[in-house]
């Protein structure tokens, strides 16, 4: 059932099932809330909080988020606020979580609204220049942090040159 509400983006239902199987002591595990976030990303009703509520599902149950369920919270992530990213932010530093490129990729995307096209630097520059302060800096922060982490992908260095040109 939970696979069904995912697939039509029924998190309401989702998040009743995820209940209903703590309620009755089933095993949830991160398999069945990135399902869960799967619903949230398809719906056209739910909303970061309804994410953060899933994701927050994890830590409670005493989960190890990795890097796939990181993902997938990022990806379901519509209208992010920042605080979006500064728990995602905590949650890898604690849970120490190995991040790779496409985790990197997705959470730039996210935080800066950039969407899934192709960017170029010129292209990333005129777009970061609609972007608050608040945002640029946590970006530079979360780049200088991933660097250390993982090779950076041509998005990300793209995106370094047009952040280390627009950023306050």
């Amino acid at each position: 059932w939970l696979v069904a509400a995912a697939e039509v983006g029924d998190f309401q239902q989702a998040s009743r099932i995820l209940e209903e199987m703590k309620d009755s002591n089933v095993t949830v595990d991160k398999g069945h809330i990135t399902t869960a976030l799967r619903a949230v990303r398809r719906s056209e009703k739910a909303t970061s909080a309804d994410a953060t509520k899933l994701f927050q599902m994890t830590v409670d149950l005493g989960l190890k988020p990795d890097v796939g369920l990181c993902n997938s919270f990022l990806s379901s992530l519509e209208e992010s606020e920042l605080e979006d990213f500064q728990m995602m932010d905590d949650v890898v530093e604690r849970f120490e979580v190995d991040v790779n490129s496409a985790y990197v990729q997705t959470y730039f995307r996210k935080l800066l609204y950039l969407g899934s096209s192709y960017w170029s630097e010129k292209k990333m520059r005129i777009h970061l220049r609609t972007m608050p302060d608040s945002r640029l800096e946590a970006a530079l922060r979360a780049l200088n942090s991933f660097k250390l982490k993982i090779e950076m992908s041509q998005f990300c260095k793209t995106l370094e040159g047009a952040l280390l040109v627009t950023s306050p």
